[in-house]
């Protein structure tokens, strides 16, 4: 084989080479894009997910202390009230509403 048809040949695999590098490249660039943006799909849930959960314990508060303003409302007023049956009554609703169980305040 001459020298010239040896360099001829060595250029087509370095040439083959170069044209393989680059494809691998472009598919790693692809792979590449797509991983990052399933990552930014994947992060903007979790901050969607962490604002509503956020929203939802701020809601909950927001509930608990209404539910505490009107068990002490109705606390009160079962404390100035004379009327036993009456008082029986709404001590159970208050109860009730405030998650104690009945039959612990009676025993």
């Amino acid at each position: 084989m001459s020298s010239h048809a040896k360099v001829k040949k060595d250029k087509e695999i370095i040439a083959e080479y170069e044209t393989q590098v680059k494809e691998i490249r472009n598919q790693l660039v692809e792979q590449f894009r797509c991983l990052e943006q399933q990552s930014e799909s994947r992060l903007q849930l979790l901050q969607d997910l962490q604002e509503f959960f956020r929203r939802k314990a701020e809601l909950q508060l927001e509930y608990s202390r209404g539910l505490d303003k009107l068990a002490e409302r109705y606390s009160a007023k079962i404390r100035t009230s004379r009327a036993p049956l009456l008082q029986v009554s709404l001590t159970t609703v208050c109860l009730l509403s405030t998650g104690t169980s009945v039959s612990s305040v009676f025993d």
